[in-house]
């Protein structure tokens, strides 16, 4: 749907009907935000209607889904849903499945011990979140500053221009899926059939098969020794994307637009700080090359081993593809796989009495509860949109434990060893949770 609607905004802006262009450009970024550079552009090569019809069609469709579900579940999705997507930190940001430039980013300078950190990951966490930030408003708004050239521009250089800036977020993204590629095909298409008919065919041919190429392109279960072989999706979206964007002719005002653009990203750049010390509040991580990229739904056992989910690139002969069971020895320090199935997620363990159970399934896990500890329960405590750890006395006074502002969960008591365990995305990124612990409450 969102396709077939870019393929009509653009062809109604090649025409001039203007509103008709601004309607269903306005309802494809309302289904797939992929689409927004259309609308900078549209605004640089100074077509007001569709950029007022654009606007009314996506601020109607806001207030309807306001209006149809509710605002509170507006604010979460504000608040956790788009960051999280934003940032490409969702689940697990190091996976190669992402296929994009911000993947690879954090592939060679956010350090994780199971990955074998290649030695550019040492000292340069930074630019993991920072060249992720100004990508994603380097390319849209360079294809847009490209639109202060439009009088100047023939109709097939305006056709890739058009090209260009729709498949300019899909080349930033944090993550580029092979069924949103979908997306790029109207407006390469287009602009390749444009192109043809201006007597330029190689370039045209050139332009066809780039665009089926990102969904062709082998992605790597894992990453390869050279981690900038791991995204070849990513790495032809942009060959596309560059081959697409007009270069010439540079007028004044496109150069003075191209500068702004590198400035802002820029500034992106210097403001996407990595998260906070992960040791404000006092916590220490138990890392092992062996420990799941991320984890979940943790649970002490009676003999003291922890178990809980979590994705790992090594399933250790354990079948299936999704999430396996662990069990840690914290003594020992060196978890172990125990649990993986053909066809679903492994998760939410749970002592029987006898022995540790799991839930098998496409996704879920079973609501959080109190966890007795220490004459008191642990709980985790919803605090201004931040979920932290905190332990309710018998008094029934609350004491949060974690202050950091990070997403922790799953808490779990460790008396003998005067522990709370817990995972948290504290360093990483939000829900790529890791198993940390904290004293317990004197």
């Amino acid at each position: 749907m969102a396709a077939a609607l870019v393929a009509l905004g653009l062809c109604a802006w090649q025409r001039g009907r203007d509103p008709l262009a601004g309607a269903a450009l306005g309802l494809a970024v309302g289904l797939k935000v992929f689409a927004w550079p259309l609308l900078p552009l549209a605004a640089a090569t100074r077509r007001p209607r569709l950029v007022a019809a654009a606007g009314l069609v996506l601020l109607a469709g806001a207030l309807g889904s306001v209006a149809l579900l509710g605002l509170d579940l507006h604010r979460a999705w504000l608040a956790e849903v788009a960051p999280a997507t934003a940032s490409g930190m969702y689940v697990d940001p190091w996976h190669p499945g992402h296929q994009s430039l911000a993947a690879l980013a954090r592939r060679l300078w956010l350090p994780h011990p199971a990955l074998g950190d290649p030695a550019l990951a040492t000292g340069h966490a930074r630019l993991a979140f920072a060249l992720p930030a100004a990508l994603a408003l380097l390319l849209p708004l360079q294809a847009a500053a490209a639109g202060a050239a439009w009088p100047r521009l023939p109709p097939d250089a305006r056709a890739r221009l058009l090209a260009a800036a729709t498949l300019a977020a899909l080349v930033a993204a944090p993550n580029v899926s092979r069924y949103g590629l979908v997306l790029l095909l109207p407006p390469v298409l287009l602009a390749a059939a444009e192109t043809r008919r201006a007597g330029r065919g190689a370039l045209a041919l050139a332009l066809a098969l780039l665009a089926a190429l990102p969904a062709w392109a082998p992605t790597p279960a894992t990453w390869p020794d050279l981690p900038a072989l791991g995204v070849p999706r990513a790495w032809a979206l942009l060959a596309l994307w560059l081959l697409l964007l007009p270069w010439r002719p540079w007028p004044a005002p496109r150069v003075l637009a191209s500068a702004a653009a590198a400035g802002l990203a820029l500034l992106a750049g210097l403001r996407a700080a990595p998260p906070p010390d992960p040791g404000l509040d006092g916590a220490t991580p138990l890392d092992h090359p062996a420990m799941p990229l991320v984890a979940a739904d943790l649970l002490r056992a009676p003999d003291g081993d922890l178990y809980f989910s979590g994705l790992s690139a090594d399933r250790g002969g354990l079948p299936g593809r999704g999430w396996l069971g662990f069990a840690l020895d914290p003594d020992e320090g060196l978890p172990r796989r125990v649990e993986g199935v053909d066809g679903a997620h492994v998760f939410s363990p749970r002592w029987t009495g006898e022995a540790i159970t799991w839930a098998h399934g496409p996704d879920g896990a079973a609501p959080p509860a109190p966890v007795a500890c220490g004459g008191g329960e642990l709980l985790e405590l919803r605090v201004d949109g931040q979920q932290d750890i905190a332990w309710r006395g018998p008094d029934g006074r609350v004491r949060r434990l974690t202050t950091h502002p990070a997403h922790d969960a799953a808490p779990a008591c460790d008396e003998e060893r005067g522990r709370v365990w817990f995972l948290s995305d504290r360093g990483v990124g939000l829900r790529a949770l890791r198993l940390w612990w904290l004293p317990l409450p004197g």
